[in-house]
């Protein structure tokens, strides 16, 4: 049954959740029968309001604050994409957000969808099917996200409260890429050629879809996109449907290929919501020795005998001396480094800090979806494996110079707008600099393409898994945590960039709810109800080091 809400109640409660609760009957009144025919009456919820609803929700393509602030505190040290030592005590999984209920949540709405959808007279669903097409899409990239923390987790029977299903059985990782990957390929087939009309749904989804503002080429090609990421999962595990897949998508032809088309998410609600929600606060509150400059990224972006990478300057700023240095690893004891490492001056700290104005206070960066880099990699290892017609090292070097590019466009972006509020602070010295010339960043390439193609196969895998450890960063934990479980099934300690005692979870455990409200179901997935069981798409039983 639709749940409807009368229009003085809704004013009301947006009245309330602005502050204005000192409200006389007599104003609400008069405004509702000034501005409504029946302020008693009810509204309902429609397709086109759910859908953008659905599109709006934190955590799909817009990382929000908490979420996001306990996955770096997770991530950071367990990736070494933070500046963290080795203390000498080992340390416990604990990953402060999961993002289970939150993913359900959000598939609900996409259900709704769905159930609005089929109650609609045939004629109706014929120009709101793109509505269900692109939330299924929505869907399948949630999916795909909540297996990839939990492994199994209800699918086939799962939100199907409406038809008396309270209780679904949990299906397998397995069987859940298989049908998004088959589901993603049917999406793309429909969208090829698929064109929106003049009904008044089409008209409102041109203004209603939020992310790709009604453009269906945009759509198939982050559909073709994700495909080729999720592809490569599978290497391990079922490695001929992951090179028909990217087989298909090459055939194809239509996926991220430039910066012109990546898929990328540019908030629209910096003013409201950049600072008390948004991922911005997050990299502002995070504990410092979160953002050191961490050693694996100096080791991958500084090669002795190499030219020095040119992304370094807008990843990091300059220490206290104008240098740049990086957290030791293996350090048992912080007071060993030379120089006393402060917090107190965040324009002249030791070692280097993440670039502020790159990451902290850039509100015009737009969230990175899937880029050019990732899919010039994708494509490099895929030539690498089954050759697919394609470059391996051209692809390999193709994706360090769109990565280049990309995040100096990034750095360029922060404008310092003293009319944000609150007011981010003065640039720190030497944190905006200027782009190397065309022949600098050549040169930088055509060396790192040499040092690819003189490495053996498994050598190229790491030098793979180092630029997405370079391009993906603090910003990208769950993708590289994906890419370091799946590559470290075949080159083992090679794609670990942590100190030593940090312990590296496979998995997130399941919410206790689970156990208890769903037990009979629970109890196929319960002896994998830990940070230590292997995903499926892995290829594994063993973990990679507990600490």
């Amino acid at each position: 049954m639709k749940s409807k809400t009368s229009v003085r109640q809704l004013f009301l409660s947006a009245l309330i959740a602005m502050g204005i609760v000192v409200v006389s009957s007599c104003d609400i009144n008069s405004t509702l029968e000034t501005e409504f025919m029946d302020p008693d009456g009810f509204t309902e919820p429609t397709i086109e309001g759910v859908f953008t609803n659905l599109q709006q929700q934190l955590g799909i393509f817009r990382p929000s604050y908490a979420p996001m602030w306990h996955t770096m505190q997770a991530f950071n040290p367990m990736l070494g994409t933070g500046g963290f030592n080795n203390d000498g005590a080992g340390n416990s999984p604990a990953w402060g957000f999961n993002p289970y209920g939150l993913t359900f949540n959000q598939l609900r709405i996409a259900q709704n969808i769905n159930n609005f959808y089929e109650e609609l007279s045939s004629e109706q669903q014929q120009n709101y099917e793109i509505y269900v097409i692109t939330t299924e899409i929505i869907r399948n990239f949630l999916y795909y996200r909540l297996s990839d923390t939990h492994g199994d987790v209800p699918y086939f029977e799962a939100l199907g409260a409406w038809e008396g299903n309270f209780f679904p059985a949990y299906d397998s990782q397995q069987s859940i890429y298989e049908d998004i990957l088959a589901d993603l390929e049917q999406k793309s087939s429909i969208l090829n050629g698929y064109s929106l009309n003049d009904s008044q749904p089409h008209r409102a989804f041109r203004e209603n879809d939020i992310w790709f503002g009604g453009d269906l080429s945009q759509w198939r090609r982050f559909v073709n996109s994700l495909r080729m990421r999720l592809s490569m999962r599978l290497t391990n595990v079922n490695e001929s449907l992951a090179q028909s897949t990217m087989q298909a998508v090459l055939s194809d032809g239509h996926y991220v290929t430039s910066l012109d088309n990546e898929i990328l998410h540019q908030e629209r609600r910096v003013a409201q919501d950049a600072h008390v929600v948004l991922i911005w606060r997050t990299l502002r509150e995070q504990p410092r020795n979160f953002l050191w400059m961490p050693e694996g990224m100096d080791l991958v972006m500084r090669k002795d005998g190499m030219p020095e990478d040119p992304r370094l300057p807008v990843f990091f700023q300059p220490d206290m001396n104008g240098e740049y240095t990086s957290m030791p690893r293996e350090t048992v004891d912080i007071s060993a480094l030379p120089h006393a490492v402060t917090q107190s001056d965040l324009t002249a700290t030791y070692p280097s800090f993440y670039n502020r104005t790159t990451f902290e206070g850039n509100y015009a960066m737009p969230y990175q979806i899937i880029t050019a880099a990732e899919i010039h990699l994708l494509k490099a290892e895929a030539a690498m494996r089954w050759g697919l017609g394609l470059d391996a090292v051209q692809e390999y070097g193709m994706a360090i110079r769109t990565s280049i590019d990309r995040w100096y466009e990034i750095n360029a972006m922060n404008d310092f707008d003293a009319g944000t509020t609150p007011a981010y602070p003065d640039p720190v010295p030497n944190t905006q600099p200027d782009k190397p010339d065309d022949a600098t960043i050549t040169a930088f390439i055509e060396a790192m393409q040499a040092e690819f193609t003189g490495a053996d196969f498994n050598e190229q895998l790491g030098l793979i898994y180092d630029q997405k450890y370079v391009h993906f960063n603090v910003l990208r934990p769950l993708e590289l945590w994906a890419e370091t479980r799946r590559l470290y099934t075949e080159i083992g300690d090679r794609v670990l960039w942590k100190p030593s005692n940090r312990f590296f979870f496979e998995r997130m455990i399941y919410p206790a709810g689970e156990v208890s409200n769903n037990s009979e179901n629970f109890s196929a997935v319960a002896d994998a109800n830990n940070f230590t069981t292997p995903l499926w798409w892995t290829g594994r039983s063993t973990p990679v080091m507990t600490e």
